[in-house]
């Protein structure tokens, strides 16, 4: 089911998971995740618009706690470790979490995608599936958010919000 991703739709989830991580560098543990999601929940609208589906902030935010609460304890064990991190270790423990917070959004955003893919063809994704999409893309993420050091998140994010985006 995870398909190769279309590059517009690949490159908003960059964006997207750029942005989180570049947030997820600053020191104070736990802020983070109030503000992640609103964010990952744009994402989301915009994803949705390639699918020609209009949907809501509030629709948005409520499918991805909809994910969260499929794919779990490991997002929470996740949220934790990050938090532990940025509390013993503030510099580099926030440098730490680039690929991990990249990792994250960069998973919600393949399932938020197929999600829409499967929508637009009168289908239904299986929480088995959502399971399956968000581990094997947030390897995916990781793995490229560890390609990026601080300074070059940093500038996607600057870039995207100069841009308004």
């Amino acid at each position: 089911m995870n398909e190769k991703k279309d590059p517009q739709v690949k490159g908003a989830i960059i964006k997207y998971s750029a942005i989180c991580a570049a947030i997820a560098i600053q020191p104070i543990p736990f802020a983070d995740i109030f503000i992640l999601t609103p964010i990952q929940a744009i994402m989301g609208i915009e994803i949705a618009k390639k699918y020609g589906i209009r949907v809501e902030k509030k629709q948005s935010s409520k499918l991805i706690r909809q994910i969260i609460g499929i794919i779990g304890m490991g997002l929470i064990a996740q949220q934790l470790g990050i938090a532990a991190a940025k509390t013993f270790w503030p510099i580099v423990g926030s440098v730490a979490t680039i690929p991990v917070v990249f990792g994250l959004t960069y998973g919600i955003g393949s399932v938020i995608n197929e999600y829409y893919k499967s929508l637009a063809n009168n289908d239904r994704l299986t929480d088995e599936e959502i399971k399956d999409i968000y581990k094997a893309s947030r390897n995916e993420g990781q793995n490229i958010g560890r390609n990026f050091s601080k300074e070059d998140i940093l500038k996607i994010k600057e870039r995207s919000v100069s841009s308004g985006n």
